[in-house]
């Protein structure tokens, strides 16, 4: 008498593979997420050498000239409030980073979480420096467009998460 094994196999779902844009997507977010928290550290340990300077310099000979230059103003503000926005900034990236692990494991919610941590900053610097803390300069437009641009993009993918 013969015996026959038999094998079963069972097949298991596999999960949805990851689309290759998506996943160039969270690449280039992890990257900039740690650029952001490493651009923010020094920021929070110079804020308060930087009001020091600040205060110091209000009574010094030549002080109003120089708060009349064109955008002293904007320069003042933002290092009067720096320490703040340091903070937000490394809060925002760190929620961030929580939004593209969850994005790269396909999760819908990892995207809505990313956009609310990309736009924390926006309105933060709105609401502590004014209009002006947002558009001065080419490189202040830079850092509103990527954030906007990858909101648009990982919106585009959505349909690839669940």
């Amino acid at each position: 008498m013969e015996q026959t094994a038999t094998t079963q196999t069972i097949e298991t779902p596999a999960a949805p593979k990851r689309p290759t844009f998506l996943t160039v997507l969270c690449i280039l977010s992890f990257v900039g997420i740690g650029f952001g928290i490493l651009g923010s550290i020094p920021s929070l340990f110079m804020a308060d050498t930087m009001n020091t300077m600040m205060q110091m310099s209000e009574g010094m000979e030549g002080a109003e000239a120089m708060e009349s230059m064109p955008g002293m103003e904007l320069a003042m503000m933002t290092m009067k409030h720096a320490k703040t926005i340091a903070l937000i900034g490394i809060l925002a990236n760190l929620i961030c980073l929580a939004g593209v692990l969850m994005m790269w494991k396909q999760k819908k919610t990892g995207y809505y979480i990313y956009v609310v941590a990309e736009i924390i900053p926006i309105i933060t610097t709105f609401a502590l420096i004014g209009a002006g803390g947002l558009f001065a300069g080419a490189m202040a437009s830079l850092a509103a467009i990527f954030p906007l641009a990858f909101i648009v993009m990982y919106g585009l993918n959505l349909k690839h998460m669940s």
